[in-house]
């Protein structure tokens, strides 16, 4: 389509509004005869120039793609980028933790940093090295959670909890194995031993409120334990005593001690 201006008002007039161009003709083949002795103004697609007279001719060599705005696509971007952020946002939301899970929470982080304590007060002999590392780790997930002697509210905060929970559980198994298999060798305190005991028992009674749903999710939901859960079977706590072997007295029959040591942990 060839199309004439009669100035450059009438060119910058033509950007703003609807005018009509002077229509020349359709053809397939354009020259253009510059004659004269001065040059002309030219711009294509980029920045114009002077053309000296001469002659300019201007035919068709190939197709090229271009782009077009496809406002149905852009509504359809924009409905799903807002699906996305309102999914994003019940996610955090369903992540939260409710008052009742924070009032739960709350003696699980105390019993958790009292066995941190203890641990870490206590073990010091080289067989326990590496529950000191696991203490160490645990006290820095506490730290992310229970800044100030609060627990920081936000999305991230079950997520957190999750991983305490994991360190924590694992602390105290480790703990609990550790001292059975090597009370001899560490030669703890009464006094120190029963301070331990009590940490561990208050952390596995805490222990028992945190629960992992069967739907595939591995975040950590805090609930209150049933009446049955509270009690061991024996309906005792089943707390875990490490007391070092004390000299048989001489009224005791014979045998007796060799069975103490066969004895399990409810026993």
């Amino acid at each position: 389509e060839v199309v004439a201006v009669f100035g450059s008002m009438q060119m910058a007039a033509s950007r703003l509004i609807n005018l009509q161009h002077h229509r020349i003709a359709q053809c397939r083949t354009v020259q253009i005869n510059i004659i004269g002795e001065e040059g002309v103004p030219i711009q294509v697609d980029g920045e114009a120039w002077v053309q000296p007279p001469g002659m300019i001719r201007i035919i068709h060599k190939n197709k090229m793609r271009m782009l077009s705005r496809n406002r149905a696509l852009e509504m359809s971007l924009r409905s799903w980028q807002e699906k996305q952020r309102l999914g994003k946002s019940r996610s955090q939301l369903s992540h939260s933790l409710s008052q009742n899970e924070i009032q739960i929470a709350i003696p699980f982080v105390e019993a958790t940093n009292n066995l941190v304590k203890c641990v870490k007060e206590l073990i010091k002999h080289p067989v326990g090295l590496e529950l000191y590392e696991l203490a160490n780790r645990t006290s820095s997930n506490l730290e992310k959670i229970n800044l100030c002697g609060k627990i920081q509210q936000g999305p991230e905060l079950r997520q957190l909890l999750t991983s305490l929970v994991n360190s924590a559980r694992e602390l105290h198994d480790q703990t609990c194995a550790l001292l059975k298999e090597n009370a001899k060798i560490m030669q703890l305190e009464p006094a120190a031993e029963s301070h331990l005991n009590i940490a561990l028992s208050m952390l596995e009674l805490e222990l028992r409120k945190c629960h992992f749903p069967d739907n595939g999710q591995s975040l950590v939901y805090f609930q209150f334990a049933s009446e049955q859960d509270r009690k061991g079977k024996s309906g005792k706590l089943s707390w875990l005593k490490f007391r070092r072997d004390k000299p048989e007295k001489a009224d005791s029959p014979k045998g007796i001690s060799g069975d103490v040591k066969q004895w399990g942990v409810e026993e």
